[in-house]
């Protein structure tokens, strides 16, 4: 273990003002875009907030779904990325606090607002904003009750070691130990019942985000599978961002000895097949409206892919998001690289956001043109900011790689 390594694993890592900086100004781009555009364009502001606020969410809440993974199925080759899946939970909070500022745009953004359609004691302002709120508080029960067990055990026993986690954040976190075996005991518990309640609620709190953001949009339009493509998409987003979350600790940190090729290899391995798997709701899904051929259902289809300058979106996010991560990675030896990987996720990621973009846009300001500029590179540079700063703050205070583990290392005990 190297220095950095070291130090990461006995107390807090010092970040550098450069990266302050930097984190801050891109968050600051993004407050500016925001205002600038709702002066001049509300519509499309709000629309590119809403773009964003649904990827951020689903990379955020997917990194917690992983780490819950790990614990049901007792996924101990990934011990030394789990707190970097954990890093990404950590922007829970956040999207909460983003969902807040949504809310005055949202009159903007429903076209059922101002022309109602639908189920009208569905598509209300006031259930709108109680089914937002909703999903934000389980989402945050759960997910930081997730984070606070791991969190404490790991801290706990490495305090209990030498460590110098006392910070007034890492007291709060240790109040009252009771001990490292006791503790332990405890935190397998509640993991153990606190993993399974996340994934499900993930999963159906994703869909209602779903339907009441992306399919309530568009008039009449009724797709059963738009909840599963979210949610499924969304665990892609939040792999492919553990991939170069993991590329950057291990870096950061000096943590080569523990986080090796092999998990690269494995991490990029998941990613591609969640991408397979998404690609698979996404032909599910359309596939079904098309043969279906009801007019309001197949309407979606025809606003995005014919006779319109979506199409190109269209075939783009279906090369990039699920053909391109198939051809890329069937390679061994890429995938244990850090460069290429780099590469993919990247790709990965801003495809995805295209995905979102495309199932949002089009409903809202019409299939004429696909308006793309300033207003929507500034939101996103902001909504990237935050995501960062709270990733690398969490990663900076806690330990980078995971000593203690109360679910996995019970499972390598009996094994």
């Amino acid at each position: 273990m190297n220095s950095n390594a070291a130090i990461t694993a006995n107390r807090p890592a010092e970040m550098s003002g450069a990266l302050w900086g930097g984190l801050a100004a891109l968050i600051g781009v993004g407050v500016v875009g925001l205002a600038v555009s709702l002066a001049s364009d509300p519509v499309r502001a709000w629309q590119a907030y809403l773009v964003n606020y649904l990827f951020f969410l689903g990379l955020g809440s997917g990194g917690v779904v992983f780490s819950c993974a790990l614990n049901l199925a007792s996924g101990r080759w990934g011990k030394p990325v789990k707190r970097v899946a954990e890093g990404l939970g950590a922007f829970l909070p956040a999207s909460f606090v983003l969902f807040l500022i949504m809310i005055p745009g949202l009159r903007h953004l429903m076209p059922w607002a101002k022309t109602p359609y639908g189920p009208t004691w569905w598509n209300t302002l006031p259930l709108l904003i109680g089914r937002g709120v909703l999903v934000q508080v389980v989402l945050n029960v759960l997910g930081l009750s997730v984070l606070y067990t791991s969190l404490r055990t790991d801290i706990g026993r490495r305090n209990e070691q030498g460590g110098a986690f006392v910070g007034p954040l890492h007291r709060w976190l240790t109040r009252s130990w009771r001990g490292a075996a006791a503790e332990t005991a405890i935190a397998r518990r509640r993991l153990l019942i606190l993993s399974p309640l996340y994934a499900v609620a993930f999963a159906c709190l994703l869909t209602i985000t779903a339907v009441d953001f992306i399919m309530s949009l568009k008039p009449h339009w009724i797709s059963t599978l738009i909840g599963g493509y979210y949610f499924a998409c969304s665990f892609y987003i939040s792999l492919a961002a553990l991939l170069l979350g993991v590329i950057w600790s291990r870096r950061r940190f000096g943590l080569g000895d523990a986080i090796r090729s092999d998990h690269l290899a494995d991490i990029a391995k998941l990613t591609m097949a969640m991408g397979i798997f998404s690609g698979y709701t996404f032909y599910g899904q359309f596939m079904l409206i098309w043969y279906g051929n009801v007019p309001y259902e197949t309407s979606f289809l025809v606003d995005r892919m014919i006779d319109t300058p979506w199409r190109w979106v269209g075939w783009a996010v279906i090369f990039a998001c699920f053909i391109l991560p198939i051809v890329a990675m069937l390679n061994r030896r890429i995938k244990e690289r850090s460069e290429p990987m780099i590469a993919f996720g990247a790709v990965a990621l801003a495809a995805m956001w295209w995905d979102r973009f495309f199932s949002v846009a089009p409903s809202i300001s019409g299939t004429k043109a696909v308006v793309f500029g300033l207003p929507e590179l500034s939101i996103t540079a902001g909504f990237f900011g935050v995501l960062a700063l709270v990733f690398v703050i969490f990663m900076h205070r806690t330990p980078a790689v995971i000593a203690d583990d109360p679910v996995l290392d019970a499972a390598e005990g009996h094994s």
